[in-house]
């Protein structure tokens, strides 16, 4: 009786547990259905934001009013670059002068290596001063270099174990490398400062690139290292260092490590090399070095060749053993130059690119007659502070009336020639410099030359630039350019002779963003005269349409 009492109520409570179990596994159910619409909707919501954010970041990047922010994604300030500057304590009380002319106290940021102590100044406007560390555990092997290259190879690694903060570049130079500050930061910033860069130029003198290498920067006219790429460098060069003992130079050393990280070097035109061959020479033991102060030879405009003696030094010596055995064979090094003479035609044609340095000023003519070297620079770097950007820039422009033509080099000279030549003939430089081996062969350059004119009535008349004003009134900028005067030879062309005129004032806007569009030049144009003697010319951006029209309506069929 029992057994059947237990068996019934145990039956009555199966259905209860079952509807139980039913509506547990319903709730489950609609727990999980809640779950994957509340992360559909999420799911869904973010994917919304992204595709926002990609809207909003191709409409930044196609809107021509946020252009200019686009381009200023790796945008660098003078802040961001550390100098390290390459010196010798035996030319330091000269070398110093071109350091001051660009460095700036509280804005710069750099050192300079020294081989050996040197007296200082207090208040003077340089920048920290430092001793390199030994370098005598480096084998050096080549009989015609100093062994100097090693400290001078080792200044990366140096300033990299300051331990400097903020840091974007590092930028090599030499005690006599002088740098227009704001087109280094604009060549600078148009490169990512995250990645692997070496940034700087060949030499102007083709010899010297097949001597060297065309795929090294001369660390005379100055390069720029990357930051993360300057880290790497710092952990191998000495070890890289060591498996090249045979090499020349300093920078033929970077450039082999360089080679072992698989990193290329990015040229940029505007780091001129000009003087000597490698900035790894230095003086040896006993060796009388130049000086500044020392008169060196002069172009005879004339022949078109230099004298051959300056303050008691034969000529065959300033080359070394022989004018055309340099580097190799010579025992002066530092005596072997890229180019020589006037840099009026390079200066005057400068490529269409922002002019970021010059270097090795004491072997060539002063930039502005009249002037020491140190004035001349300083004389340049003044009319840069107006407009670096433009600083050099060619333009082209025509008198038709009296058919001269006009090559402006803003901030520097302008050239008149009488005759109508044709704007790719004034695009090459006009060789006002010898090359390497002191001759005039045009192969011996890395680029287009022209040579200087035998047609006497041809000869420029070359009108410097003597003084920048700005009007802030009418946002302009008005250049004083001044003949220079001196002997002309006769010339029989029946057409007025551009000696007549004694100024020409230029006139032009401001572009500090000239190298965030296309690069193009300027163009010229003539206004009308308002003074006897005077000459105005209108410097600026071309106009839609505008093209340098150099026949004269004589000409013209």
């Amino acid at each position: 009786m029992l057994t059947s009492t237990t068996t019934t109520t145990s039956a009555t409570h199966r259905p209860g547990l079952a509807a139980l179990r039913y509506s547990f596994f319903w709730l489950l159910i609609a727990l999980l259905f809640l779950y994957l619409l509340y992360s559909s909707k999420l799911l869904l919501n973010q994917t919304e934001c992204r595709h926002l954010s990609i809207t909003e970041t191709l409409q930044n990047a196609t809107d021509p009013s946020l252009t200019s922010t686009s381009i200023l994604r790796f945008d660098t300030h003078l802040n961001h670059i550390v100098f390290g500057i390459a010196a010798s304590s035996s030319l330091w009380r000269w070398r110093k002068e071109y350091i001051k002319l660009w460095w700036r106290p509280g804005e710069t940021r750099g050192v300079v290596w020294l081989d050996n102590q040197v007296r200082t100044k207090r208040n003077e406007s340089l920048p920290e001063i430092r001793i390199s560390r030994d370098t005598s555990r480096f084998r050096y092997t080549n009989r015609q270099g100093t062994r100097s290259a090693i400290r001078i190879s080792r200044v990366v690694s140096e300033t990299m174990k300051l331990g400097l903060k903020d840091v974007r570049w590092l930028v090599m130079g030499d005690d006599d490398t002088v740098f227009i500050l704001e087109n280094l930061v604009r060549v600078l910033s148009k490169y990512n400062h995250e990645e692997y860069y070496y940034i700087g130029s060949s030499s102007e003198s083709h010899v010297q690139n097949i001597f060297f290498s065309y795929t090294m920067a001369y660390g005379g006219a100055g390069f720029a290292i990357s930051y993360p790429l300057a880290v790497e460098l710092e952990k191998m060069q000495d070890r890289c260092i060591q498996r090249y003992p045979s090499l020349y130079g300093s920078d033929d050393r970077i450039q082999a490590c360089m080679a072992e990280l698989n990193v290329p070097l990015t040229k940029e035109i505007g780091f001129h090399q000009v003087g000597a061959g490698s900035s790894s020479a230095r003086y040896k033991k006993g060796q009388r070095p130049y000086r500044p102060l020392m008169r060196y030879p002069a172009l005879d405009r004339s022949s078109g060749r230099f004298r051959g003696e300056s303050m008691g030094w034969p000529l065959g010596r300033l080359m070394g053993t022989g004018i055309s055995r340099c580097p190799y064979g010579s025992g002066y090094p530092e005596t072997c130059f890229d180019v020589y003479g006037n840099l009026l035609g390079l200066l005057g044609s400068h490529p269409v690119a922002p002019l970021v340095s010059v270097h090795h000023l004491d072997i060539v003519d002063p930039l502005f007659p009249g002037m020491t070297r140190t004035e001349s620079i300083r004389h340049l770097l003044d009319a840069a502070k107006y407009d670096s950007a433009s600083i050099a820039q060619q333009s082209i422009c025509y008198d038709k009336t009296r058919e001269w033509s006009i090559l402006v080099s803003w901030g520097f000279a302008i050239q008149v020639v009488r005759g109508m030549v044709s704007p790719r003939e004034l695009d090459f430089p006009s060789r006002t410099f010898l090359n390497w081996y002191k001759k005039l062969d045009y192969t011996a350059y890395s680029f287009n030359t022209r040579p200087v004119s035998r047609n006497k009535c041809q000869k420029p008349f070359v009108f410097y630039m003597s003084r920048m004003i700005h009007d802030k009134a009418r946002k302009k900028i008005i250049g004083i350019y001044t003949l220079h005067r001196e002997r002309h030879p006769y010339c029989n062309w029946k057409m007025e002779s551009p000696g007549k005129i004694d100024n020409i004032v230029v006139l032009k806007s401001p572009d500090n963003h000239r190298w965030q569009k296309a690069p193009r030049k300027d163009c010229c144009r003539m206004l009308p005269a308002t003074k006897k003697g005077t000459m105005y010319l209108w410097v600026d951006g071309c106009q839609k349409g505008e093209v340098v029209e150099w026949k004269s309506s004589k000409s013209v069929s």
